[in-house]
Protein backbone atom coordinates (compact mmCIF):
# COMPACT_ATOMS: atom_id res chain seq x y z
CA UNK A 1 0.00 0.00 0.00
CA UNK A 2 1.50 3.49 -0.86
CA UNK A 3 2.27 5.36 1.84
CA UNK A 4 3.36 9.17 2.52
CA UNK A 5 4.44 11.72 5.65
CA UNK A 6 2.41 13.38 7.75
CA UNK A 7 3.37 15.37 10.27
CA UNK A 8 2.27 15.02 13.92
CA UNK A 9 2.17 17.14 17.34
CA UNK A 10 4.19 15.30 20.08
CA UNK A 11 0.70 14.89 22.37
CA UNK A 12 -0.76 13.32 18.95
CA UNK A 13 1.53 10.55 18.34
CA UNK A 14 0.63 6.98 19.53
CA UNK A 15 2.53 3.96 19.96
CA UNK A 16 2.86 1.97 17.15
CA UNK A 17 3.33 5.18 14.69
CA UNK A 18 6.23 4.83 12.76
CA UNK A 19 9.17 7.37 12.42
CA UNK A 20 9.24 9.04 8.79
CA UNK A 21 12.23 10.43 9.56
CA UNK A 22 15.35 9.97 11.62
CA UNK A 23 15.71 11.73 14.86
CA UNK A 24 18.85 14.25 15.34
CA UNK A 25 20.72 15.51 18.18
CA UNK A 26 22.34 18.83 18.13
CA UNK A 27 25.31 17.47 17.37
CA UNK A 28 24.44 15.51 14.46
CA UNK A 29 24.24 12.29 15.81
CA UNK A 30 21.22 9.97 15.12
CA UNK A 31 18.60 9.40 18.24
CA UNK A 32 16.77 6.62 16.66
CA UNK A 33 16.30 5.92 12.78
CA UNK A 34 13.54 6.46 10.19
CA UNK A 35 11.14 3.37 10.03
CA UNK A 36 11.64 3.24 14.12
CA UNK A 37 7.76 1.82 15.70
CA UNK A 38 7.30 3.95 18.39
CA UNK A 39 6.49 2.57 22.23
CA UNK A 40 4.94 4.76 24.76
CA UNK A 41 8.60 4.99 26.72
CA UNK A 42 10.13 5.92 23.51
CA UNK A 43 7.63 8.81 23.01
CA UNK A 44 7.99 9.89 26.15
CA UNK A 45 11.90 10.20 25.68
CA UNK A 46 11.07 12.25 22.79
CA UNK A 47 9.54 14.46 24.63
CA UNK A 48 12.10 15.25 27.02
CA UNK A 49 14.70 15.90 24.00
CA UNK A 50 12.65 18.64 22.91
CA UNK A 51 10.75 17.70 19.82
CA UNK A 52 7.17 18.95 19.66
CA UNK A 53 6.43 17.34 16.27
CA UNK A 54 7.46 14.18 14.23
CA UNK A 55 7.16 13.30 10.59
CA UNK A 56 5.35 9.74 10.60
CA UNK A 57 4.34 7.28 7.88
CA UNK A 58 1.16 6.90 6.80
CA UNK A 59 -0.40 4.31 4.04
CA UNK A 60 -2.26 7.06 2.25
CA UNK A 61 -6.13 5.14 1.75
CA UNK A 62 -6.52 4.05 5.56
CA UNK A 63 -5.92 7.56 6.36
CA UNK A 64 -8.94 10.04 6.27
CA UNK A 65 -6.12 12.84 7.59
CA UNK A 66 -3.84 12.47 5.19
CA UNK A 67 -6.37 13.06 2.81
CA UNK A 68 -8.07 16.27 4.39
CA UNK A 69 -4.08 17.55 4.68
CA UNK A 70 -4.37 17.24 0.59
CA UNK A 71 -7.54 18.91 0.36
CA UNK A 72 -6.27 22.24 3.41
CA UNK A 73 -4.31 23.71 1.00
CA UNK A 74 -6.67 24.22 -2.04
CA UNK A 75 -9.35 24.87 0.70
CA UNK A 76 -6.74 27.81 2.05
CA UNK A 77 -6.09 29.17 -1.01
CA UNK A 78 -9.49 29.61 -1.68
CA UNK A 79 -10.51 30.92 1.17
CA UNK A 80 -7.19 33.35 1.15
CA UNK A 81 -7.96 35.00 -2.17
CA UNK A 82 -11.48 35.73 -1.17
CA UNK A 83 -10.06 37.73 1.98
CA UNK A 84 -7.35 39.61 0.24
CA UNK A 85 -9.83 40.50 -2.78
CA UNK A 86 -12.34 41.82 0.38
CA UNK A 87 -9.64 43.93 1.49
CA UNK A 88 -8.39 45.31 -1.75
CA UNK A 89 -12.04 46.22 -1.86
CA UNK A 90 -12.40 47.94 1.63
CA UNK A 91 -8.82 49.21 1.37
CA UNK A 92 -10.10 50.97 -1.95
CA UNK A 93 -13.46 52.08 -0.55
CA UNK A 94 -11.41 54.41 2.00
CA UNK A 95 -9.18 55.62 -0.21
CA UNK A 96 -11.33 57.12 -3.05
CA UNK A 97 -15.05 56.96 -1.59
CA UNK A 98 -13.81 57.84 2.13
CA UNK A 99 -16.10 55.18 3.89
CA UNK A 100 -14.61 52.90 6.12
CA UNK A 101 -16.88 49.61 5.87
CA UNK A 102 -16.43 48.68 9.56
CA UNK A 103 -19.21 46.17 9.34
CA UNK A 104 -17.70 44.36 6.58
CA UNK A 105 -14.25 44.25 8.07
CA UNK A 106 -15.65 42.39 10.96
CA UNK A 107 -16.54 39.80 8.72
CA UNK A 108 -13.48 39.53 7.34
CA UNK A 109 -11.55 39.30 10.58
CA UNK A 110 -14.08 36.73 11.53
CA UNK A 111 -13.37 34.47 7.90
CA UNK A 112 -9.85 35.07 9.00
CA UNK A 113 -10.30 33.00 11.88
CA UNK A 114 -12.08 30.27 10.37
CA UNK A 115 -9.43 30.23 8.34
CA UNK A 116 -6.82 29.43 10.90
CA UNK A 117 -9.42 27.43 12.47
CA UNK A 118 -9.35 24.75 9.77
CA UNK A 119 -6.26 24.82 7.89
CA UNK A 120 -3.15 23.24 8.77
CA UNK A 121 0.52 24.27 7.52
CA UNK A 122 -0.68 27.93 6.93
CA UNK A 123 2.91 29.49 7.34
CA UNK A 124 4.07 27.42 4.48
CA UNK A 125 0.84 28.09 2.03
CA UNK A 126 1.18 31.87 2.91
CA UNK A 127 5.08 31.22 1.18
CA UNK A 128 3.38 30.24 -1.98
CA UNK A 129 0.69 32.72 -2.26
CA UNK A 130 2.94 35.76 -3.21
CA UNK A 131 2.18 38.38 -5.62
CA UNK A 132 4.77 41.81 -5.92
CA UNK A 133 1.13 43.47 -8.14
CA UNK A 134 -1.21 43.16 -4.81
CA UNK A 135 1.58 43.28 -1.63
CA UNK A 136 -0.41 45.90 -0.07
CA UNK A 137 -3.57 44.07 -0.14
CA UNK A 138 -1.86 40.66 0.93
CA UNK A 139 0.21 42.16 3.08
CA UNK A 140 -3.06 43.35 5.31
CA UNK A 141 -4.34 39.52 4.95
CA UNK A 142 -1.15 37.95 6.28
CA UNK A 143 -0.63 39.93 9.10
CA UNK A 144 -3.89 39.41 10.33
CA UNK A 145 -3.10 35.65 9.44
CA UNK A 146 -0.16 35.41 11.41
CA UNK A 147 -1.04 37.91 14.51
CA UNK A 148 -3.84 35.40 14.76
CA UNK A 149 -1.70 32.78 14.69
CA UNK A 150 0.79 33.65 17.06
CA UNK A 151 -1.98 35.00 19.52
CA UNK A 152 -3.15 31.72 19.15
CA UNK A 153 0.37 30.37 20.56
CA UNK A 154 0.54 32.96 23.04
CA UNK A 155 -3.30 31.73 24.04
CA UNK A 156 -5.39 34.09 23.38
CA UNK A 157 -8.99 33.08 23.25
CA UNK A 158 -12.51 34.91 22.55
CA UNK A 159 -13.01 38.34 22.01
CA UNK A 160 -8.59 39.18 23.06
CA UNK A 161 -8.35 36.91 20.26
CA UNK A 162 -10.72 38.49 17.90
CA UNK A 163 -9.60 42.10 18.23
CA UNK A 164 -5.92 40.70 17.66
CA UNK A 165 -7.20 39.48 14.17
CA UNK A 166 -9.13 42.90 13.03
CA UNK A 167 -6.47 44.89 14.19
CA UNK A 168 -3.74 43.07 12.21
CA UNK A 169 -5.95 43.36 9.11
CA UNK A 170 -6.42 47.22 9.96
CA UNK A 171 -2.67 47.93 10.44
CA UNK A 172 -2.38 49.86 7.64
CA UNK A 173 -5.15 51.03 6.50
CA UNK A 174 -3.80 54.05 7.48
CA UNK A 175 -1.58 53.86 3.97
CA UNK A 176 -5.16 54.74 2.24
CA UNK A 177 -3.99 58.22 2.63
CA UNK A 178 -0.28 57.72 1.55
CA UNK A 179 0.20 59.02 -2.21
CA UNK A 180 0.30 55.88 -4.37
CA UNK A 181 4.02 57.80 -5.64
CA UNK A 182 5.54 57.24 -2.60
CA UNK A 183 3.72 53.97 -1.06
CA UNK A 184 4.68 52.27 -4.55
CA UNK A 185 8.08 54.19 -5.04
CA UNK A 186 10.54 51.66 -6.46
CA UNK A 187 13.47 52.63 -4.69
CA UNK A 188 14.75 53.99 -1.16
CA UNK A 189 12.30 56.53 0.33
CA UNK A 190 13.78 60.31 0.86
CA UNK A 191 13.94 61.63 3.73
CA UNK A 192 10.64 63.30 3.32
CA UNK A 193 9.27 60.71 1.49
CA UNK A 194 9.62 58.86 4.57
CA UNK A 195 8.22 61.35 7.09
CA UNK A 196 5.16 60.87 5.13
CA UNK A 197 5.08 57.03 5.02
CA UNK A 198 5.96 56.69 8.31
CA UNK A 199 2.35 59.02 9.53
CA UNK A 200 0.29 56.08 7.95
CA UNK A 201 -0.23 54.49 11.59
CA UNK A 202 -1.13 57.93 13.42
CA UNK A 203 -3.53 58.08 10.07
CA UNK A 204 -4.79 54.52 10.43
CA UNK A 205 -5.80 55.53 14.37
CA UNK A 206 -7.64 58.88 12.72
CA UNK A 207 -9.57 57.00 10.21
CA UNK A 208 -10.80 53.76 12.85
CA UNK A 209 -11.99 56.70 14.87
CA UNK A 210 -14.01 59.27 12.70
CA UNK A 211 -16.05 56.12 11.37
CA UNK A 212 -17.17 55.25 15.08
CA UNK A 213 -14.42 52.72 15.82
CA UNK A 214 -13.93 52.62 19.92
CA UNK A 215 -12.27 49.27 20.41
CA UNK A 216 -9.09 50.42 22.04
CA UNK A 217 -7.83 47.10 21.72
CA UNK A 218 -7.74 47.38 17.74
CA UNK A 219 -6.56 51.40 17.66
CA UNK A 220 -4.05 50.55 19.97
CA UNK A 221 -2.15 47.58 17.91
CA UNK A 222 -2.98 49.92 14.29
CA UNK A 223 -1.30 52.97 16.14
CA UNK A 224 1.83 51.58 17.71
CA UNK A 225 2.51 48.48 15.23
CA UNK A 226 5.68 50.07 14.56
CA UNK A 227 6.81 51.41 18.70
CA UNK A 228 9.82 49.91 19.65
CA UNK A 229 10.41 48.63 22.76
CA UNK A 230 13.93 50.85 23.11
CA UNK A 231 11.78 53.98 22.06
CA UNK A 232 13.55 54.03 18.65
CA UNK A 233 9.80 53.34 16.63
CA UNK A 234 7.21 55.61 16.34
CA UNK A 235 4.39 57.70 15.81
CA UNK A 236 5.16 58.54 19.44
CA UNK A 237 8.52 56.84 20.42
CA UNK A 238 6.65 54.66 23.03
CA UNK A 239 9.04 52.37 25.15
CA UNK A 240 8.27 48.97 26.91
CA UNK A 241 4.88 48.51 28.53
CA UNK A 242 3.71 51.79 27.23
CA UNK A 243 3.03 49.73 23.75
CA UNK A 244 -0.06 47.68 24.04
CA UNK A 245 0.21 44.19 23.48
CA UNK A 246 -1.78 43.65 20.26
CA UNK A 247 0.89 46.14 19.00
CA UNK A 248 3.69 44.07 20.13
CA UNK A 249 2.66 40.53 18.37
CA UNK A 250 1.41 42.95 14.88
CA UNK A 251 4.92 43.98 14.84
CA UNK A 252 6.47 40.50 14.81
CA UNK A 253 3.61 39.35 12.18
CA UNK A 254 4.56 42.64 10.31
CA UNK A 255 8.59 42.41 10.29
CA UNK A 256 7.97 38.56 9.43
CA UNK A 257 5.39 39.22 6.18
CA UNK A 258 7.44 42.36 5.19
CA UNK A 259 10.70 40.65 5.00
CA UNK A 260 9.73 37.01 3.32
CA UNK A 261 7.80 39.23 0.60
CA UNK A 262 8.88 40.51 -3.01
CA UNK A 263 8.85 44.27 -3.46
CA UNK A 264 9.25 46.27 -6.46
CA UNK A 265 12.83 47.04 -5.20
CA UNK A 266 14.10 44.68 -3.51
CA UNK A 267 13.84 40.57 -3.23
CA UNK A 268 12.42 38.37 -0.34
CA UNK A 269 14.99 36.81 2.44
CA UNK A 270 14.36 33.53 3.51
CA UNK A 271 12.28 32.76 6.31
CA UNK A 272 15.38 31.67 8.50
CA UNK A 273 16.66 35.06 7.68
CA UNK A 274 13.64 36.37 9.86
CA UNK A 275 13.92 34.50 12.45
CA UNK A 276 17.75 35.55 12.93
CA UNK A 277 16.46 39.00 12.83
CA UNK A 278 14.07 38.46 15.01
CA UNK A 279 16.20 36.76 17.96
CA UNK A 280 18.59 39.72 17.18
CA UNK A 281 16.05 41.66 18.27
CA UNK A 282 14.18 40.47 21.17
CA UNK A 283 16.73 41.87 23.28
CA UNK A 284 15.94 44.96 22.65
CA UNK A 285 13.06 45.93 20.23
CA UNK A 286 10.78 43.40 20.25
CA UNK A 287 9.16 41.70 23.19
CA UNK A 288 11.47 38.73 24.31
CA UNK A 289 8.64 36.99 26.06
CA UNK A 290 6.61 36.69 22.69
CA UNK A 291 9.34 36.23 20.72
CA UNK A 292 10.70 33.35 22.26
CA UNK A 293 7.28 31.68 22.35
CA UNK A 294 6.38 32.55 18.62
CA UNK A 295 10.58 31.57 17.31
CA UNK A 296 9.89 28.23 19.32
CA UNK A 297 6.60 26.96 17.09
CA UNK A 298 8.08 28.85 13.80
CA UNK A 299 11.46 26.81 13.88
CA UNK A 300 8.57 23.30 13.74
CA UNK A 301 6.89 24.34 10.96
CA UNK A 302 10.32 24.40 8.91
CA UNK A 303 11.61 20.86 9.77
CA UNK A 304 10.82 18.61 7.44
CA UNK A 305 11.10 21.14 4.50
CA UNK A 306 13.20 20.91 1.18
CA UNK A 307 16.01 24.02 1.00
CA UNK A 308 18.70 24.74 -1.55
CA UNK A 309 21.80 26.26 0.67
CA UNK A 310 24.48 28.72 -0.57
CA UNK A 311 26.29 26.16 -1.95
CA UNK A 312 23.90 24.58 -4.74
CA UNK A 313 23.21 21.70 -2.64
CA UNK A 314 19.39 20.63 -1.89
CA UNK A 315 19.25 19.88 1.71
CA UNK A 316 16.02 19.14 4.07
CA UNK A 317 15.73 20.39 7.60
CA UNK A 318 15.87 17.70 10.28
CA UNK A 319 16.13 19.21 13.86
CA UNK A 320 16.50 22.89 15.03
CA UNK A 321 18.02 23.40 18.54
CA UNK A 322 16.00 25.74 19.89
CA UNK A 323 18.37 26.84 23.05
CA UNK A 324 20.46 28.37 20.12
CA UNK A 325 20.36 30.92 17.62
CA UNK A 326 17.83 29.67 14.83
CA UNK A 327 20.06 27.67 12.48
CA UNK A 328 19.22 23.97 11.74
CA UNK A 329 20.75 21.19 11.40
CA UNK A 330 20.17 19.83 7.72
CA UNK A 331 20.56 16.52 5.59
CA UNK A 332 21.96 16.99 1.89
CA UNK A 333 20.24 14.73 -0.84
CA UNK A 334 23.83 12.97 -0.39
CA UNK A 335 23.51 12.23 3.46
CA UNK A 336 25.55 14.50 4.57
CA UNK A 337 24.66 16.47 8.23
CA UNK A 338 25.48 19.63 8.51
CA UNK A 339 24.58 21.94 11.41
CA UNK A 340 24.11 25.64 10.45
CA UNK A 341 25.19 27.04 13.80
CA UNK A 342 28.26 25.67 13.74
CA UNK A 343 29.61 25.79 9.81
CA UNK A 344 28.65 29.13 9.26
CA UNK A 345 30.02 29.53 5.60
CA UNK A 346 26.63 27.20 4.63
CA UNK A 347 23.44 29.09 4.43
CA UNK A 348 20.48 28.48 3.74
CA UNK A 349 18.85 30.32 0.31
CA UNK A 350 15.72 29.57 -1.05
CA UNK A 351 12.37 26.71 0.91
CA UNK A 352 12.12 24.51 -2.07
CA UNK A 353 9.16 22.28 -0.31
Amino acid sequence: MPSKTQRYYIGEVKSGMALARDIVSSKGVIMLSAGTRLTIPAIELIKRWGFSELDIVEDVLENSDFLKKNSDKDSFSEQYSIIVSKVKIAFENVRYAKKVPISELHELAEQVSEALSSTRGIINYLHVMRSVDSYTFQHSANVAILSGLFGRWLGLKGEEFQNLVLAGLLHDIGKTQIPPEILNKPGKLLTEEMRIMKQHAALGCEILKRAGLKNYEVIMGVWQHHERLDGTGYPMGQEGDGIHRNAKIIAIADIYDAMTSDRVYRRSVTPFAVLETLFNDMFNKLDPTFCTIILNYLQDFFIGNVVVLNDGRHAEIIYVDKSREVRPIVRTSEGEYINLEKNRNVTIVEIVN
